[in-house]
C-alpha cells in the first residue's frame, strides 16, 4: 500500500524500534542466531543448509530473482528483502537489509540509515542517524541521536553505547556461535557504502521510475516477439492439407487446435499487461518500491500466461506421441531410433526456440545499465 509522506516516522530512535522488531516480526531463525546451538542436529544442518541456499540465491546466482533493476547493488537489497519476507529466514546481514527496508519505506528521509559490520569481525548491523559528514569508522563522531539498530540482537541502542553493548558474532570449529563484547583493539567500524537509504534513495527518482517503465515496455515486446515461432509452428500444422480421413490425425489436429487457442487467448493477456499505464506515485513515500514490485510481477504474470498455455496434459501428449501406420518403414525406422513424430519434433523444437527467446527477453538491458 502507498505510504504517506505525512505519515512517516521523524524520531531517529522510534524508527530504530520499529524497524528491529519489522525484522523479528519477518524472519524467525537463521543459522548464526544463538538459539541455533539448542537445535537438534538435525534441524541445525537444515537451517544452515537453508541459509546457504538463500545467500547463494542473493549473491551468486542471478537467474533465482528477476528484477527489472539496472544497479545489481539496489537489485541485491530489494531482493534480500523480498527472499527474506518469503522464507523467514536470515542472518545479521540479511537482517540489516530488512531494516533498512523498514526506514526507506517508513521513516523521514532526513534520518538516514546505513548498513555496517565489524571490520575484525563478522557481524553487520544498521546504523540509524548518523550525523552527516562524520567519519563512518568513528562512533564518537556520529552524534548524541545516532542509534544502532542490531535485530539479529534484537537490540536497540545509542551509538556512544556501542563498547558496553555491541556484541561480535562468531561461529567456533564446531559451527557453534558465540558472541564476544566489541574490542576496540581487535575491531572497527566499516559501512557498505552501497547498502545505506541515501543510495537507495538516489535510485527513487522520477527519472530512474521511467526508465523502469521503458525497460518493462521493450522487455515486453520481445517477450510478445519470442512466441511467434511456436505460433508460426502451430498455425503450419494446422494448414496442412491430407485428403485421406484418419482418425489418429484428425486427434493430434484436435490438441494442436487446442494449443493453439491457449496460445492466442495468452498472448492477448501479455499484450493486456504490457499495454497497460504503470503510473509513479510521487507523493508516496514507498512510491519506488512499490512500482518496482508491480512491475517485476506483471513480467511474472505474463510468463506464467505462456507456460500455463502451453502445458499439454498426459492424454494430450500421448496423443502427439503415438505413430501413424505402424506398418511404413518411417515409423520402424523412428521406433529404432526413438524419433518423436513430426508433430511432436516441430512442436518441441519450436517451445525449445521460443524459451530461449523468453530467455533472451529476460536477460535485456540496454547498453550502459
Amino acid at each position: 500500500m502507498p505510504i504517506p509522506n505525512d505519515s512517516l516516522i521523524n524520531c531517529p530512535k522510534e524508527a530504530a524500534l520499529a524497524a528491529c522488531a519489522y525484522v523479528r516480526e519477518h524472519i524467525l531463525t537463521g543459522s548464526s542466531w544463538i538459539a541455533h546451538n539448542d537445535y537438534e542436529p538435525e534441524k541445525q544442518h537444515s537451517v544452515r543448509s537453508s541459509v546457504r541456499t538463500l545467500k547463494y540465491a542473493l549473491w551468486k546466482n542471478e537467474q533465482t530473482f528477476f528484477s527489472l533493476e539496472s544497479n545489481k547493488d539496489v537489485r541485491t537489497f530489494y531482493k534480500t528483502a523480498s527472499l527474506c519476507k518469503k522464507f523467514k529466514i536470515g542472518n545479521c546481514i540479511e537482517m540489516s537489509f530488512l531494516a533498512l527496508e523498514y526506514m526507506l519505506n517508513h521513516a523521514s528521509p532526513e534520518i538516514n540509515a546505513e548498513v555496517f559490520y565489524i571490520s575484525g569481525g563478522n557481524h553487520a548491523f544498521l546504523v540509524v542517524g548518523r550525523k552527516r559528514g562524520s567519519t563512518p569508522t568513528d562512533p564518537t563522531t556520529w552524534g548524541e541521536k545516532c542509534y544502532i539498530c542490531d535485530p539479529y540482537a534484537n537490540e536497540v541502542f545509542l551509538a556512544s553505547q556501542y563498547q558496553e553493548r555491541l556484541n561480535n558474532f562468531f561461529f567456533d570449529d564446531d559451527q557453534m556461535c558465540h558472541l564476544e563484547d566489541f574490542k576496540p583493539d581487535k575491531h572497527g567500524f566499516e559501512i557498505y557504502y552501497t547498502f545505506t537509504s541515501d543510495y537507495i534513495r538516489s535510485f527513487q527518482t522520477k527519472a530512474h521510475a521511467q526508465q523502469l517503465i521503458t525497460l518493462f515496455k521493450e522487455k515486453g515486446a520481445r517477450i510478445q516477439t519470442a512466441l511467434t515461432p511456436l505460433e508460426n509452428t502451430l498455425t503450419e500444422l494446422l494448414e496442412e492439407k491430407d485428403d485421406e480421413y484418419d482418425e489418429q490425425k484428425e486427434g493430434k489436429r484436435t490438441v494442436v487446435l487446442n494449443l493453439f487457442t491457449k496460445l492466442q487467448d495468452a498472448k492477448a493477456k501479455i499484450k493486456n499487461i504490457f499495454d497497460k499505464d504503470y503510473p509513479y506515485e510521487e507523493d508516496s513515500q514507498n512510491a519506488y518500491s512499490m512500482l518496482l514490485t508491480e512491475l517485476n510481477e506483471s513480467v511474472k504474470e505474463a510468463l506464467d500466461y505462456y507456460f500455463r498455455a502451453v502445458q499439454l496434459s498426459k492424454e494430450e501428449q500421448s496423443i502427439l506421441a503415438a505413430y501413424r501406420k505402424e506398418s511404413f518403414i518411417k515409423t520402424k525406422l523412428h521406433r529404432l531410433f526413438q524419433w518423436p513424430p513430426a508433430t511432436v519434433n516441430a512442436i518441441n523444437n519450436a517451445m525449445a526456440q521460443t524459451k530461449n527467446e523468453l530467455e533472451e527477453a529476460l536477460a535485456f538491458r540496454p547498453q550502459g545499465s
